[in-house]
This record gives structure tokens, sequence and C-alpha cells, in this order.
């Protein structure tokens, strides 16, 4: 097809973004107040539906039994190519503005979703104005900052048919890359003891705690003896009731971080790994140790073809410019600087883990980051809560949407630009592990047990 016709097809989308900016401005400010825990976001999950409903998406609800997911399809002529877009929209514990310990989205997952929204419908818009062959899919992930919930949705086959998909993530910069993230397993380690009166029969006790501390230091060992991109966080869950008590249960969860899935299963089986370390406490102290996969995201299979046709419509697209209200606002937060420069993209690979990791091996992966927060405003903060919720990320927001939308736009009628990505994702894959749920076959989202009673949407699973 002709390239007029593509940037027709484009003006299409970005003049629609620019008139519908007040809408998904308050979409996201509404997603930002109800601020709603991963597995919860009951209404989060009905705004974005109804929103996809009343814009001509057929809707389907409730994937990998959470009830909060979705997946939003659009399909016009042929239906092919089919392009994704993923869409969080979860918060954090203990970040609300006003309330201590109250959940508040410090990782942005209220304008993060909110765009992948407005792109996905954008795109619509101009498929069916200029009657473009292929499918736009919202996929409505649940849970990313708790849970993982793509991880389930890998696994129950939700991504498979698309040929490429898309995602992004607030940041404090404007940039494309094919570096890719960390891979990670969340780790639950129980300590089963005995129980004994501490002072007058000790002797009788096998302390779970005991077990559970001799586990850790042996990680501290440990952490001599890994590469340097390993990592080791974890904390204490459970650990005793009352210090006249031998505990007879402690509990640990821990995150290994590595840079492949490879990596972090050598790093727990090898000799003297994480599970010898985890043994070893229990044969000191009489005690059974029992260790749970609860997560476990992979790391990105990089897609260069895709971080660069990207970052031509990021530059294609300008980035947004900041107020002086704005830059006031940030400074009296303590930031100084707000980045509007579009960065080159490169293969920078980031310390972070999430879920899409385990998305970026059914199909290529094309990761966008916006200026939405200040320079050095750290992610899973306060501040970070602050801006996510006002109009510096949602400024970002709408740039990102746009980002995606020509990218989607580009991919669905350049079968050449397809082809390039497409092709690398081909390549990388077959010179990889195969891919494996590292998650049980048995294991599920903590899913609630029962729906508010305004939720649209499916049933919990019995």
């Amino acid at each position: 097809m002709a390239q007029s016709t593509i940037d027709q097809a484009k003006a299409t989308s970005l003049d629609w973004l620019e008139k519908t900016n007040a809408r998904f401005a308050k979409v996201s400010r509404d997603i930002w107040e109800f601020a709603e825990l991963g597995l919860y976001e009951f209404k989060s999950s009905d705004l974005m539906v109804s929103e996809l409903k009343s814009s001509g998406f057929t809707m389907e609800r409730g994937q990998a039994r959470m009830p909060t997911a979705f997946v939003g399809t659009y399909s016009h002529g042929s239906g092919k190519p089919m392009i994704g877009i993923v869409a969080e929209f979860d918060a954090l514990p203990g970040l609300h503005l006003e309330k201590p310990n109250e959940p508040g989205h410090g990782c942005g997952h209220n304008i993060y979703g909110t765009g992948s929204l407005a792109a996905a419908i954008a795109v619509k818009e101009a498929m069916a104005k200029h009657h473009i062959d292929g499918t736009i899919k919202l996929f409505g992930t649940p849970s990313e900052d708790t849970h993982g919930g793509k991880v389930w949705m890998v696994r129950e086959h939700v991504f498979d048919g698309s040929d490429v998909i898309l995602g992004w993530h607030p940041m404090t910069q404007n940039k494309t890359s094919w570096g890719g993230t960390l891979a990670v397993q969340i780790l639950e380690i129980d300590f089963h003891g005995q129980t004994a009166h501490a002072g007058a029969e000790p002797e009788k006790g096998r302390s779970a705690v005991d077990a559970m501390q001799i586990f850790t230091i042996a990680c501290e060992f440990l952490r001599e003896h890994m590469t340097e991109q390993m990592r080791i966080q974890y904390i204490f869950t459970a650990g005793g009731r009352a210090p006249n008590v031998v505990p007879d249960f402690a509990q640990c969860r821990m995150a290994l971080r590595g840079p492949s899935m490879v990596a972090v299963e050598q790093l727990r089986s090898r000799d003297g790994g994480i599970d010898d370390c985890a043994r070893a406490g229990a044969l000191a102290t009489g005690t059974r140790a029992e260790i749970k996969v609860i997560g476990a995201f992979y790391e990105d299979i990089p897609n260069k073809a895709g971080a660069l046709l990207a970052y031509e419509n990021m530059k294609a697209t300008s980035a947004p410019k900041f107020t002086d209200e704005e830059k006031a606002f940030a400074k009296s937060k303590g930031y100084d600087f707000i980045d509007e420069t579009i960065h080159e993209s490169d293969d920078t690979k980031t310390r972070a883990s999430h879920d899409t990791g385990d998305v970026s091996w059914m199909a290529p992966l094309i990761s966008v980051r916006t200026t939405c927060k200040p320079k050095d405003c750290p992610g899973h903060h306060i501040d970070a809560t602050a801006f996510y919720g006002m109009s510096i990320g949602q400024k970002g927001m709408i740039y990102a949407a746009k980002i995606l939308a020509a990218t989607s736009l580009d991919l669905m009628m350049d079968s050449e630009k397809l082809k390039a990505v497409t092709t690398e994702f081909k390549e990388r894959l077959a010179t990889a592990p195969p891919y494996h749920a590292v998650i049980p076959a048995d294991s599920w989202p903590p899913i609630p047990k029962e729906n508010p009673p305004d939720f649209q949407g499916p049933s919990p699973p019995a």
C-alpha cells in the first residue's frame, strides 16, 4: 500500500487522539483514584471494558480465571495481521498520596492501561475509515506488580495468534530499546519445626526461625559466588508469634533475578545454590523446608527491528513540552529537570523484571518508554504517584498512545516492516532455550472469592 495512505491512516489516529485527549485524561485519573490492587481491579476493568465496547470492540473477559482480565478485539477485512497491545491497570500497596497504607499508582499503571486503551481505539478508527485489513487486540492484564497475571495468560494461550505485541511504560525519558529485562523467580520458602516452651524445655523444640536465619545467612555467603548480574532479594513474612514459644513455622519470600531464566534456575539447582541453602537450614535445625514457585517472569526476547520502527514513529511525533507550572510542581517535590528529549534507541538492558517478558516469547514484543515524571524520580514511590495522577503523566501517556498507534498501523499496512520484526523474532527464538512455564501447572493466581455486587465481569471460578 502506498506510503501516502499509511501517512493518512496515521494522521487519522493521531488527530483522533488529539481530539480525545481530555476523555482519556479523565479515564486515567479515574483509575488513579480507584487505585485497586492486583486481581481487585474491578472498577478499573469495568471502565476500560466500557470504553472498548462503546468504540465497537468485541469483548471477552475472565481469561486465566482472573475476573478482571479482558481482551477487546476489532477486526476488518481479512483480519490479518493481528496486532496486540498490552494494558496494565493495577496499583501498589501503601503509595496513596493522602491515606497512609492505602494503595496508590506509584508504577503508573493508571496511565499505562489508559494509554494502551487509547492507542487501540485510535488504530480502530483508522482501520474503519481507511478500510485497513487486520485485527487490533487490547489485552487487559491484571496484577502485573503483585502476581504477574500475564504469566497465567501465556500459559492459557491468551496471546496465541498475535503477529506482534506492543507495550509501553511511563518512565523519566522518551526512548525505545531492545536490551530487554532480567528474568526473575519469586519463591516462597516455608520452614516447619516443632513448638516447645522456650524457657523450660527448649531442647524439645525445633525452631523454624533458626532454620530461616541459617538459610538467609547461607544466601549472604552465596552472593560472593554469583555472577554480577544475579540478584537476591528477600523479606520475612512469618517468624513466630511469641518469644517464649519455639516457633514451628517461618516463611521467607525471595526474588531471584538474573540475565536469563536459565541462569536463575542454575542458581537454584547448582551445588551450594539457593535450594541447597534452604536444605542446609533445615538440616542444621531438625526442621523441614518447602520451596514453592509463586511467580516467574522470563527475560525479554529483544527485537531491534521493532524498537527502531517505534523510534522512527517517536521522532515523527512531537514529544510533549512541559509548562512552567508543571516544572514548578516538579521542583516542589525536589526534582529539577523533566526530560523532553527523544533519546536514540539502543540495546540498554534494564535491571527490572516484568511479566511481559513471557509475552515476548509468544510473539515479537515492541516496548516504548515516555517521559511521565521528572528525572531521578524513583519508581514505586509516592512522588511517582503524584506525577502519574496529573498532567505531566497524562502528556506522556498520550504521546505513548500516538507512538503505539502509528507503529501498529505500520505493521498492518507495510508487509516489509512486519516481516523484518517477525523474522528477527524467529531467528532469536531459534537460538534460545525452549520456553517452559515455570509456575506449576496446577497453580493459579489467588483470585478473590467474591466479586463486588456492581462488577460487570465474570464471577470468580468455583
